[in-house]
């Protein structure tokens, strides 16, 4: 690796470039939710850059298993016959390609090298006090492709047909498949975390 480019590639390593996991909530509020105690679950095939998966069973099956879950912690029970809320899960996923800027250190810190600052905390040149927490940098651009999961929950009242609550939950796709579970279970947390069960709401 060329010696311009290691501090950028360090930097890469210590700060990864992630997409923080964004929830949208929008819900009915006239109705009575403490009034619903069942659900059943309806999964869609997976969408990955505008293609349907239809064969894509694992992923349907993982995603109804971690909404079930988290709709069960919520205090209601799954059921096949005719149930208060009908789930309708959908999720796609999307490549995206984005711009970092990384940065090669100035050795002579912030200003030069008759400048007065540089490193981390204070530092004292010539009586003064500098409090920039690095050295000076020139940038370096850097593509970084990932990709974007996007899981959408509707509860449905059956009786109805009315949306009574919406959840988007979007975030990175983790690279290891082995966290596929774990990264469902916890979108599934996240879109019911103000899901009001029995009637009340979290803020």
């Amino acid at each position: 690796m060329p010696r311009l480019n290691v501090f950028a590639f360090v930097c890469l390593l210590a700060f990864p470039v992630s997409l923080t996991a964004e929830t949208r909530v929008d819900m009915d509020r006239s109705k009575d939710f403490s009034r619903y105690r069942t659900f059943t679950v309806n999964v869609s095939a997976p969408v990955r850059n505008g293609e349907v998966d239809e064969t894509n069973t694992i992923a349907v099956n993982r995603l109804r298993d971690a909404v079930t879950s988290a709709f069960i912690a919520r205090g209601l029970m799954p059921t096949d016959r005719e149930a208060d809320l009908v789930l309708h899960v959908r999720s796609r996923e999307t490549e995206r390609t984005e711009l970092v800027t990384t940065w090669r250190a100035d050795p002579y810190g912030w200003y030069g090298p008759w400048g007065y600052g540089w490193g981390y905390g204070a530092s004292w040149r010539y009586g003064y006090a500098s409090y920039w927490n690095a050295p000076y940098w020139d940038d370096d651009v850097w593509t970084y492709r990932y990709l974007e999961g996007t899981t959408a929950i509707d509860v449905i009242e059956r009786t109805t047909g009315d949306l009574v609550y919406r959840a988007e939950v979007t975030a990175e796709v983790d690279s290891d498949a082995e966290d596929l579970d774990d990264d469902a279970a916890r979108i599934a947390r996240k879109a019911f975390r103000k899901f009001p069960a029995g009637g009340i709401y979290v803020d």
